[in-house]
């Protein structure tokens, strides 16, 4: 049968997305795509369909930022002051800074301070290892305020494999 034929037949090439291999989306047209979890080292498939409601948040309804990996893992918060920015936004010892909208991933320890600056709010991504859960917060830091937290950067402070 025809779906016996579709199920043996092997899977699509794996090519890795970059700005020049990321496919144009159409109007309903679905898109498969194989996601690689970095930390499990596992795949799994995805279909998203394509459409332009609501108006304005582009087909997918998502923004993709293209990382190449090939820094070193993200700064790490070693602790966090209380009453400090970061701990008022939810952050604790332990949560990884992973960047933010506007600035992007964080490379580096100066990262944060520079994609944090004063004077205002800031989405930052952060991801919890306790929970295995990526989460946004929002940080409101004040014209000279301090962020309140000692980062630890480097391979020392690696994500951890479960």
């Amino acid at each position: 049968s025809s779906a016996a034929a579709a199920a043996s037949s092997p899977p699509p090439p794996f090519v890795p997305l970059t700005s020049s291999t990321f496919p144009t989306p159409q109007p309903q047209i679905p898109l498969t795509f194989l996601v690689l979890n970095t930390k499990t080292s596992l795949t799994r498939s995805i279909t998203l369909t394509p459409s332009p409601w609501p108006p304005g948040l582009g087909l997918l309804g998502l923004t993709l930022k293209l990382c190449t990996y090939a820094h070193p893992p993200p700064p790490l918060a070693l602790t966090v002051s209380l009453g400090g920015c970061l701990d008022l936004s939810g952050v604790s010892p332990g949560t990884y800074l992973l960047g933010t909208e506007v600035q992007g991933p964080f490379c580096c320890a100066g990262d944060v301070d520079e994609g944090l600056r004063s004077g205002g709010e800031t989405r930052l991504y952060v991801y919890d290892p306790e929970a295995d859960y990526v989460s946004t917060r929002v940080v409101g830091r004040g014209v000279g305020e301090r962020l309140g937290v000692t980062v630890g950067e480097g391979y020392l402070h690696e994500i951890p494999a479960r």
